[in-house]
């Protein structure tokens, strides 16, 4: 074939083919904050799920791996994302089993925080909860602090001091910042 009419070829398909309008996409999802807790179901949902992300992530598995597999307590023979490693003693930072522990708790401290601010006195005026659906969400908010201490204590006893976050901080525009060890055991001690 003649050079000319491979280039012409090439050249039309690039420009019968090329990109449009159809990249500028946007989310299919229109669930919004202000969706998502219009009443009390939604609230609830969201309180779900942060109990079920450490179902579906396997964040109870890889957290008891992390704590049994590195004593005599517990043998494993499996290599399954580096579970090996933790029985013969030769873990490192690129662990993925590791990486899935602290993604999952950070994602969780997330969820804690926005259920949290959602729930403010605020959101719940502007929503228009009162009575006993605003008492039930106060209880949510409660257990909502209880998991994000609990998840505070677990990145606090594995990974030393993490990156520190509540509505408060989060509300003021800062961006999460480590905190001493100790700082970090009196706020959950304080939270609990």
């Amino acid at each position: 074939m003649n050079k000319n009419i491979i280039t012409g070829m090439l050249l039309s398909m690039v420009f019968l083919f090329s990109c449009t309008d159809d990249l500028n996409r946007f989310p299919t999802n229109g669930t919004s904050n202000d969706i998502q807790y219009s009443d009390i179901n939604g609230y609830k949902q969201s309180l779900i799920t942060i109990y079920a992300t450490m179902a579906y992530n396997d964040f109870l598995r890889n957290y008891w791996n992390m704590q049994e597999l590195t004593t005599d307590e517990a043998v494993s023979t499996w290599d399954d994302n580096g579970i090996l490693s933790y029985h013969i003693f030769n873990w490192t930072a690129d662990n993925v089993a590791m990486g899935r522990v602290y993604t999952t708790l950070m994602y969780n401290i997330t969820l804690c925080n926005n259920f949290i601010i959602e729930s403010s006195d605020d959101n719940l005026a502007k929503r228009g909860f009162s009575g006993s659906d605003s008492e039930t969400i106060k209880q949510y908010v409660a257990e909502a602090r209880y998991m994000r201490a609990y998840f505070y204590w677990i990145l606090m006893d594995l990974y030393g001091n993490p990156p520190f976050a509540t509505e408060t901080s989060l509300a003021a525009g800062e961006v999460p910042k480590q905190i001493k060890r100790a700082d970090l055991f009196n706020y959950i001690e304080t939270e609990l």
